[in-house]
């Protein structure tokens, strides 16, 4: 399993984010340069992705968006 993902300098949709955490396993997630749409296409802030990271994985993954 893994333990940590790290994605650099992407655009992503939503949808294409949740596929990559579906694993409760997760200990680290760091996105780098990325740019997250949501389902109405409009970006989302740093708060937003980090909740949403946490939603799908576990409330103790650690989150770093920069």
């Amino acid at each position: 399993m893994c333990e940590s993902i790290y994605i650099f300098g992407q655009e992503l949709n939503i949808r294409h984010l949740t596929s990559l955490l579906e694993s409760s396993a997760l200990k680290s997630v760091s996105l780098k340069n990325i740019v997250v749409n949501n389902a109405s296409n409009s970006s989302m802030n740093k708060k937003e992705i980090e909740n949403f990271v946490k939603s799908k994985t576990n409330k103790n993954v650690i989150v770093e968006v920069d």
